[in-house]
């Protein structure tokens, strides 16, 4: 296993969202809104179609060169989307979470209530694939201050706690509510 995180070249967006597609299968609050395995499969890649390059334009999109992981970072003052990256995604969102929009945007506004004002590095997503769990890449891959563009005054990132977004990053961990919201948010240090 090579275990370089480097950012993603345009060559390698197709394998950042398939690692970030099968990453995110099992996770809670992705499977809460979307409960068909079957259609969050495809959904997931739906969605990280529309994501990958709206962070990348935003922020930089990380990748181990093997593309066991992959993460999406937000740039200082881009944590949250404005109208033009809104009206370009809305499309084809809509396209990707159909009737399940509603619990979606319930997930993402529960979310938006707890981030933080001001400027910082945000992760918006960090995945690894289900075979490369447990081996550290998660953290290298979401361990900032070696790879992102540092400004002054800005914290590495932040980023909502979940329970298992994967066994590595678990210890963050507070649970999805039954009804799609998270329960805290936390800090990463980054490193």
């Amino acid at each position: 296993m090579n275990d370089t995180i480097s950012p993603a070249e345009p060559a390698d967006m197709a394998a950042v969202i398939e690692t970030l597609a099968q990453a995110f299968q099992t996770d809670p609050a992705l499977s809460w809104i979307l409960p068909d395995d079957a259609h969050r499969a495809r959904a997931l890649r739906g969605l990280f179609r529309v994501l990958v390059p709206a962070d990348g334009r935003a922020g930089v999109v990380l990748r181990s060169a093997n593309d066991e992981a992959a993460s999406l970072w937000r740039a200082p003052g881009q944590a949250h989307s404005g109208t033009l990256e809104f009206l370009r995604t809305v499309v084809p969102l809509v396209a990707t979470f159909g009737l399940a929009l509603p619990r979606g945007l319930k997930v993402q506004a529960g979310i938006d209530a707890q981030r933080p004002k001001g400027r910082f590095w945000y992760l918006h997503y960090v995945g690894v694939r289900s075979g490369s769990q447990g081996k550290g890449l998660a953290a290298g891959s979401s361990g900032p201050r070696r790879r992102l563009p540092m400004t002054p005054g800005c914290p590495a990132g932040w980023k909502p706690r979940r329970r298992k977004m994967c066994r590595c990053t678990s210890g963050w961990g507070s649970r999805l509510r039954s009804n799609g919201t998270y329960r805290a948010a936390a800090r990463i240090s980054g490193g």
